[in-house]
């Protein structure tokens, strides 16, 4: 139903999310989250049709787990080099996972977070911080204020919302350049034709990168 996005109370080093998913694989006490992000990469650990155990029991239901490697910061530390970088990854995916699962590019105030537990399966979609899962359920007995009450919402909503038109752009041209290799490739030659669109796919993974994210 939501994106949770949290922070670890941690550091920002770049490699903070290795850091964290190398802890969580360690760790016994049940604790678990869907993607670590730092400034440089986006670690999976638990695929998102499993749970993430991250916000309690509601929102642990409900929520898809981001930790955002960072702290309790002003808005212009989130906004600086390093962090800034971080929100651009986590945007990234987050864009991914909203549109796998129809999420709305919006924040869910206390009140709807709760009415999307309660409401379910017809309450709302959204994304929400791991504040507001405490807020809306405080008979799960939650405590956790994360990301924090300067987190930019304005910019990271923005950069998910950019994110989703530019994941748009790019696979059209995908299909405009994989179209165009077929048409080109000898009639009747089906080896070249297969060589030739297998090129294109792995040139466009190049440029793209590799999605993270489970099928």
């Amino acid at each position: 139903r939501y994106i949770v996005i949290h922070y670890t109370a941690g550091a920002e080093r770049n490699t903070s999310a290795e850091d964290g998913a190398s802890y969580d694989a360690r760790r016994t006490d049940g604790v678990s989250t869907h993607y670590f992000v730092d400034s440089n990469s986006v670690i999976q650990c638990v695929n998102t049709k499993n749970r993430g155990n991250a916000a309690r029991t509601k929102g642990n239901r409900l929520g898809i787990q981001y930790e955002l490697c960072g702290t309790v910061q002003t808005r212009a530390q989130w906004l600086d080099e390093a962090s800034k970088a971080t929100l651009r990854n986590a945007a990234r995916q987050v864009a991914r996972d909203c549109k796998k699962y129809d999420i709305p590019v919006r924040r869910l105030s206390a009140v709807q977070t709760r009415a999307a537990w309660y409401d379910f399966p017809d309450g709302p979609k959204g994304i929400v911080g791991h504040v507001d899962c405490t807020n809306a359920y405080p008979e799960d007995g939650g405590d956790h204020t994360d990301p924090g009450s300067e987190f930019p919402w304005d910019v990271f909503l923005a950069m998910v919302r950019e994110e989703m038109e530019e994941e748009v752009a790019v696979t059209s041209a995908e299909i405009t350049a994989i179209a165009n290799a077929v048409l080109n490739a000898k009639i009747g030659d089906a080896v070249n034709v297969n060589r030739t669109v297998s090129d294109v796919l792995r040139d466009t993974a190049k440029i793209r990168g590799v999605l993270v994210g489970d099928p």
